[in-house]
């Protein structure tokens, strides 16, 4: 059962609607992340881009409850990225949002949480450094946490990384 939906009232936000496939697609990599054809979410970076060109912001965001009182922005990162990066994509796509709903950055706060769906690295040319490093996943894939931490509660409700396939498994 999908935990993913789409808050019809957001008019602004409805116009930029796309699936999770085409939201998570990679153009440097010619692959998308996940390849769900039939949720659909608000393209964010799509709407920010046209309308705000200079501000980072995260891909995705979707509301986790059929009575659109939780959200979740998501990020997809096929390969590196730097932590100030996301954080920048948050503080910037919290403020925003902020905007477009009429709400206080405080009652965001309670009711939006953030995923990084990253790729796993032994479904990549990383897989052999992983491996002779014996590094766990679980541990290469959530040291983003700790520079996040600080924004849950003033932010976000929750903040979590997954694997592609870790993502599908849990909203769709």
């Amino acid at each position: 059962m999908t935990k993913i939906f789409i808050d019809p009232s957001c008019k602004i936000l409805c116009m930029h609607i796309s699936t999770l496939k085409e939201t998570s697609y990679d153009k440097a990599n010619d692959c998308s992340m996940v390849e769900d054809e039939k949720n659909q979410v608000v393209n964010f970076d799509d709407y920010m881009q046209q309308n705000y060109s200079l501000l980072k912001t995260n891909d995705a965001l979707f509301w986790t409850d059929s009575q659109y009182k939780s959200m979740m922005f998501v990020e997809f990162k096929n390969g590196d990225y730097k932590e100030k990066d996301l954080r920048l994509k948050c503080y910037d796509s919290i403020i925003m949002l902020s905007k477009i709903l009429g709400l206080s950055i405080n009652q965001l706060s309670g009711i939006i949480s953030y995923t990084l769906v990253h790729n796993d690295p032994r479904n990549s040319i990383q897989k052999n450094i992983v491996d002779r490093s014996n590094i766990t996943i679980s541990s290469r894939m959530k040291h983003i946490l700790p520079s996040f931490s600080e924004m849950v509660g003033s932010l976000l409700y929750n903040i979590e990384v997954l694997t592609s396939d870790e993502f599908e498994l849990k909203y769709l």
